[in-house]
């Protein structure tokens, strides 16, 4: 089954028309949530319409005589092994249409376990296993509906609440006009509104968002359901509420950096993680020398560079607090993400295409920053790379603790056994592997102290082996 991999939601309810422009706009500034396909849906003379797309969103997408709409849902998505073919990402590309009159676009990913759970309890012979997730979610609600003597979207979604405890932020376009935006009671993945004048967007990340007061921004919170009129009246109710457990790793590393949720910046969050990066090493002694990597890094008047684009604010962060020099000599030719690519063949295909180096590291001292090591694969392509340019050292820094588990909740790590840090679990072992003369990994406990700091409970079991379940 294809995971979806941190997807990518836009939409808007207005009262005056809105042309579909707006709404390619909005996921254009979600491409780094999704690039194999995107699907807009729209209500046209009462009825939902849905069109799909592969590739990366086109702003001058042809969509025929369809130019506007008072209610638009837009998604976007990366497809995952075995559904590469242009065919099967069309088939799984969102937001989809029920046979009872509404379309869903869903960000997350619902485990197995918790389908066949539903399966049992509902006594449903007509479930399909091989379903995606979404899919299954609309023949659950199709359930509900049909044995409701009408549509109450409320009770509905309660249900689903009650029933699907996790993982997901999901969007309903209702023929009557209606939206209804809701959040799993945990609040794992990521999901916000605003309302302007005439109209209310809603988006995965604020990001989205043009030319809005930002003061007026709401993120969606864990278990609560807002349900947004044609008239543009937004309702609030809560459903089942538990801890606050947002992922960890949407703010290490999706999340753009200026995106804003609860009141945080991004880009706040990771200048927080770059300066406990930078105590770290102040306190880490380099074996060759007996004193602290960050004195070594001074006396060799050394360079620093975050890997674009997400490890630029860790590597730029620590270079200003050890007081050294930050030169972006790495530069990104692609946006594609190689860590969920399907096969290392093709992820090492995508390193080679994916940086340029500048010929400025000849005989120097460089400290490589980057958001975070999962396969390793990127990292070791582009350690080599830089190896040709001959420096006399290359120190990496992890602005996230090792990726050892599994995410069961919507971003594709993989195998256990494909992650580095279990194929070679000692450090120092793993420095000979990537061919850095150090390797500095975020300290769990830092990374624990700013998370519950800035942004409160968060999902870690990709790093701590502690899930929800």
């Amino acid at each position: 089954m294809p995971i979806q991999t941190d997807c990518g939601i836009f939409g808007t309810v207005s009262t005056k028309y809105i042309q579909i422009n707006t709404i390619l706009d909005g996921l254009s500034k979600l491409q780094h949530r999704g690039r194999d396909c995107y699907g807009i849906s729209l209500i046209n003379n009462e009825k939902i319409e849905v069109l799909t797309f592969s590739g990366s969103v086109n702003t001058n997408t042809n969509t025929s005589s369809v130019i506007n709409s008072l209610s638009w849902l837009g998604h976007l998505r990366y497809a995952t092994s075995g559904a590469k073919d242009i065919d099967t990402i069309l088939l799984n590309c969102q937001p989809f249409l029920s046979r009872n009159g509404y379309a869903i676009a869903h960000n997350g990913n619902i485990p197995q376990s918790v389908w066949n759970v539903l399966a049992d309890k509902y006594n449903d012979k007509y479930y399909n296993s091989s379903s995606t997730d979404t899919k299954k979610l609309i023949h659950f609600i199709d359930y509900l509906i049909s044995n409701s003597s009408n549509i109450d979207w409320l009770s509905i979604i309660k249900n689903v609440l009650n029933e699907i405890p996790y993982a997901y932020s999901i969007a309903i376009q209702t023929n009557k006009g209606d939206t209804w935006l809701f959040k799993d009671r945990f609040g794992i993945r990521p999901m916000t509104l605003v309302k302007c004048d005439d109209c209310c967007y809603f988006s995965s990340e604020s990001v989205a968002f043009d030319d809005i007061d930002f003061s007026k921004l709401e993120d969606v919170l864990p278990g609560e359901i807002i349900n947004i009129t044609p008239d543009i009246n937004i309702f609030h109710h809560q459903g089942i509420t538990s801890v606050a457990k947002q992922c960890v790793f949407e703010w290490i590393y999706f999340l753009r950096g200026d995106t804003i949720i609860n009141k945080v910046k991004v880009d706040e969050f990771r200048v927080a993680l770059g300066k406990c990066l930078s105590e770290q090493l102040k306190n880490k002694t380099y074996s060759s020398s007996g004193v602290s990597l960050s004195h070594w890094f001074l006396e060799n008047n050394a360079l620093v560079c975050g890997v674009p684009s997400s490890g630029v604010i860790y590597g730029k962060r620590l270079a200003y607090e050890l007081g050294l020099e930050y030169n972006q000599f790495i530069e990104k030719k692609t946006n594609m993400r190689t860590f969920i690519l399907e096969n290392n063949d093709k992820r090492i295909k995508a390193c080679k295409e994916k940086y340029n180096i500048e010929d400025c590291i000849t005989n120097k001292v460089i400290v490589i920053v980057d958001d975070s090591i999962v396969r390793g694969n990127t990292m070791k392509y582009l350690i080599k790379y830089i190896r040709s340019f001959s420096p006399k050292q290359i120190h990496l820094v992890s602005g996230c603790p090792p990726i050892a588990r599994p995410c069961h909740y919507g971003v594709d790590f993989a195998d256990i056994e494909e992650l580095i840090i279990n194929r070679i679990p000692d450090i120092k072992d793993l420095e000979k592997e990537l061919d850095v003369d150090s390797l500095t990994y975020l300290n769990q406990n830092d990374l624990d102290i700013i998370s519950n700091k800035m942004i409160g409970g968060v999902c870690n079991g990709c790093m701590t082996n502690t899930y929800l379940d």
